[in-house]
């Protein structure tokens, strides 16, 4: 678990086109003080990852633009992007999706739809604990 100085210092990257699960989200992500960044195609994702350069990635598979997949390539393919951990979340629970969300690099694949709130918070959390 986190203390509250290193939660403070960590920014998380909402890529959800989603609009009402990436509120939700970045609500609960606030309250447990976060900073968080919300982008909602996938066009934008990799300028604003470059600029923002976020702690964690929680990365849905399908949005408008670039997909999931697509943005994740590209992310690892880059020096500095790939060093940010990425949790795919996504209702895509296929076999095939999943093997290759992780291929890619991806810390760990979430089938939204399997997973409560609290849940993929503790996911964050541990994922950043691993990586301070």
């Amino acid at each position: 678990m986190l203390n509250q100085d290193n939660t403070k210092k960590s920014k998380i990257a909402l890529i959800e086109d989603d609009r009402v699960l990436s509120n939700i989200l970045n609500i609960n992500l606030i309250q447990k003080g976060y900073e968080t960044i919300c982008i909602f195609n996938g066009n934008e994702v990799i300028e604003i990852v470059q600029n923002e350069r976020p702690s964690l990635i929680l990365l849905d598979i399908i949005l408008p633009g670039q997909n999931g997949l697509e943005i994740l390539q590209l992310m690892k393919n880059d020096e500095v992007m790939r060093q940010i951990p990425v949790l795919i979340t996504s209702n895509l629970g296929d076999d095939n999706i999943v093997k290759r969300g992780i291929s890619l690099g991806a810390v760990d694949y979430i089938i939204k739809a399997d997973n409560s709130l609290a849940s993929i918070i503790s996911k964050i959390e541990n994922t950043l604990g691993l990586n301070l």
